[in-house]
């Protein structure tokens, strides 16, 4: 049979530092989030705790999706408190979820005239 090249100090090095990275946090890992916990503010100015940072939230649709001119909005709530799903654009993806419906969605926390919002990247129906 043939023999590994590697030297046996090499291959602990090797499981030794793949075992860390699996230990390590991610540095852009989602945060799961309640909907009260994504209403958080920070005195003194009262901003968003979690501003610009990527979360997971989850709620049932509570309304239809609510278009202005330059965004689209989708509330959903939950036991906790509610909360705003937020689209820029015309884009009418939001239209494809119904009062009712429980889903789950990952994006990152805008405020949006002072409200804290999930600027959503994908959304999972049935969550």
């Amino acid at each position: 049979m043939a023999q590994s090249a590697m030297s046996p100090a090499l291959a602990r090095w090797r499981r030794c530092v793949l075992g860390l990275a699996l230990l390590l946090p991610l540095h852009s890992a989602e945060i799961r989030l309640t909907l009260d916990q994504l209403g958080k503010r920070k005195a003194p100015d009262f901003s968003s705790v979690h501003e610009g940072k990527t979360v997971v939230v989850r709620g049932v649709v509570s309304a239809p999706a609510i278009h202005f001119t330059d965004y689209s909005l989708l509330p959903i709530e939950a036991p906790e408190g509610g909360g705003m799903l937020k689209v820029a654009g015309t884009d009418n993806w939001l239209n494809d979820f119904h009062p009712g419906e429980e889903i789950e969605a990952a994006g990152t926390v805008v405020v949006s005239y002072g409200m804290p919002m999930v600027a959503p990247e994908n959304i999972w129906s049935g969550a």
